[in-house]
């Protein structure tokens, strides 16, 4: 399926993910770090770009033929194959949810649940 798709992964380094990725896509090459934050790859494909993300958790943002149909498919592989904490935005699977909202699914060890994410730089003083 030819598709955007994007989660959040926990902790201090993203490779673990990263050669799981590939694992599935094939080869990934580095063509691009766009700063000293960001990073680019290109597979046959689709293209990765990684970055840090609020809360210590980087963006994984996955855009081509994949074998993941939704943000949340995407999600439960990460967290399933890294075994860390995800979260994704859950519309595509929830309709339910307003994709307006703060609402994102966390996924760890197999559970699921539905989260309020908003960043701790957002809230107003005194609301954190």
């Amino acid at each position: 399926m030819d598709t955007d798709l994007e989660a959040y992964l926990a902790g201090p380094d993203p490779d673990p993910a990263i050669e799981a990725i590939a694992a599935v896509l094939g080869s990934l090459t580095r063509v691009e770090s766009g700063a000293d934050y960001m990073a680019i790859y290109t597979s046959t494909n689709g293209a990765l770009v990684v970055t840090p993300s609020e809360d210590g958790y980087f963006s994984f943002y996955l855009r081509g033929c994949t074998l993941w149909n939704s943000d949340v498919e995407f999600g439960r592989f990460l967290s399933q194959t890294v075994s860390r904490k995800v979260r994704c935005d859950p519309t595509s699977t929830f309709p339910e949810i307003n994709p307006y909202s703060d609402i994102f699914l966390e996924i760890e060890n197999g559970s699921e649940a539905f989260v309020n994410w908003v960043s701790l730089e957002e809230c107003p003083a005194g609301d954190a």
